[in-house]
């Protein structure tokens, strides 16, 4: 390899080289970048499940809007502290990952009374394990509400929840038709009156 004579008789590089060098190391970038993004790809999990629920949608939306009774049917939601505002923090307790309590901290993106709740948050700091959350409610008939519950995580930890999430839709259905119980509960004590 060629060398240039340097300030105070030290070689330097030939310029060549150093272009060279340089183009190497940005296409190593590049190639990392793009390997990045296809890792990203896979860091990326959603859930989804929909039940048809024979209650009125009134009932049903006060129930997932009541954060105090979220333990009485949601094993996952232990503890929900904040107001139900758009804009406005939301902090919750969160089983998960062999019933291990993970806190999130969020915020309350979307509420259209009788129709959605949606939320998103994170764990200790965004980018690790993040969540968005969201509910709606569709009115089949006076008496009858489908519901839709879907849960998108993002974030580093997401590859590592691998049986969590395996068992997830099982556990998410268990928790639905216990929203059914509930809702078509106090719906069947209410037309007894």
């Amino acid at each position: 390899m060629a060398r240039l004579p340097g300030v105070g008789g030290k070689e330097r590089a030939e310029p060549t080289f150093l272009c060279l060098l340089f183009l190497i190391l940005v296409s190593y970038a590049l190639l990392r970048i793009r390997s990045v993004r296809t890792r990203e790809e896979h860091k990326v999990r959603e859930l989804s499940s929909t039940i048809d629920i024979d209650a009125p949608v009134e009932r049903v939306w006060l129930i997932i809007t009541n954060f105090a009774a979220y333990p009485q049917w949601n094993r996952f939601m232990q503890r929900i502290r904040g107001e139900l505002i758009p804009g406005r923090c939301l902090e919750f307790d969160v089983l998960m990952l062999g019933r291990r309590r993970f806190t999130f901290k969020g915020k309350v993106l979307v509420v259209q009374p009788e129709s959605t709740v949606q939320w998103s948050g994170h764990l200790v700091v965004p980018g690790l394990l993040g969540a968005e959350h969201r509910m709606t409610l569709e009115r089949l008939s006076d008496r009858r509400t489908r519901f839709t519950q879907r849960t998108r995580l993002t974030g580093l930890l997401v590859p590592s929840l691998g049986s969590e999430w395996r068992t997830g839709r099982q556990s998410l259905m268990s928790t639905l038709e216990t929203l059914k119980l509930r809702a078509e509960a106090g719906a069947l004590a209410r037309s007894r009156r």
